[in-house]
């Protein structure tokens, strides 16, 4: 089972996977542009941190979690995981990445 548009869950679980969906991203100065299908959407460097690291091969969201973590550090006045899925539950509802139950 995949969480589709408008179904995305309150949590994910920390071994469940995540992989872009899109066609191809090009980062510059911080921010990245994802092209899927016909559309394309420019994401701020958090969000298309989350693309780029799962655009070839898919990653936990543990994984994904201390990645981002690594590189912009704790999120200010909201809860690290809060953080997380949010980025995640908006990059779903714009059908960028899927998030998959692990194996």
């Amino acid at each position: 089972m995949t969480f589709a548009q408008g179904a995305v869950p309150l949590e994910f679980a920390s071994n469940a996977l995540v992989r872009a969906v899109a066609d191809d991203a090009l980062e510059r100065d911080g921010e990245v542009l994802v092209l899927h299908g016909s559309d394309l959407t420019l994401l701020s460097s958090i969000a298309g941190a989350v693309v780029l690291e799962t655009l070839h091969e898919p990653r936990t969201v543990a994984q994904l979690t201390v990645r981002l973590f690594d590189q912009f550090g704790l999120p200010e006045g909201v809860e690290p995981g809060e953080a997380v899925r949010q980025v995640l539950g908006a990059l779903v509802d714009r059908r960028i990445v899927e998030v998959s139950p692990a194996p």
